[in-house]
């Protein structure tokens, strides 16, 4: 992978049960540093989380050397992030990390029974070292080695920073 590129971690903040919306944040990372934080609201078991990522990134960061790390392949409760779209939008791989087998074919089920047509959105999951991963716009002989290099660091940024500062009155 070139040096420079821009690894961007995104997770959803926190949010209560009868919330209506929450946020997602970005942690644009460049050289091991922060370099930017975007946010964009969602809704909660909504079906806008591509749209969210796409318009966070889109203006900004559009046609720019990137990968995107999703914390799972859901944000928002079960508003499902269809990552083949947010790959060919913005033409660059894009990987769904867990820490715990959560996605797959357990979430695939709840999907189904809640919001079955979003359950052709889960994709497969495979088990790369601690981590889960899913992902789009690359192979798993691709998306292996950038998680072994970033692991879950961009994810946790993200985190960090939603439950930090979304959590206290962005909301």
């Amino acid at each position: 992978m070139k040096a420079g590129v821009r690894i961007i971690g995104i997770d959803d903040a926190p949010f209560k049960k009868g919330d209506k919306r929450s946020f997602l944040v970005a942690a644009v990372i460049r050289y091991g540093r922060l370099e930017d934080v975007l946010t964009h609201e969602i809704e909660v078991d909504g079906t806008d989380a591509a749209d969210a990522i796409i318009g966070m990134l889109k203006g900004k960061y559009k046609g720019q050397g990137k990968v995107i790390f999703i914390h799972s392949i859901t944000v928002g409760g079960m508003n499902v992030v269809d990552i083949e779209r947010v790959s060919d939008e913005l033409k660059c791989p894009v990987i769904c990390i867990t820490d715990r087998e959560v996605h797959g074919n357990e979430l695939r089920k709840a999907v189904e029974k809640k919001f079955p047509e979003r359950a052709r959105l889960i994709k497969e999951v495979y088990k790369n070292g601690r981590y889960y991963i899913s992902y789009a716009g690359i192979n798993k002989s691709e998306a292996v080695p950038l998680v072994r290099q970033f692991g879950y660091e961009p994810v946790r940024t993200a985190h960090i920073i939603a439950r930090g500062v979304c959590a206290r009155g962005m909301k």
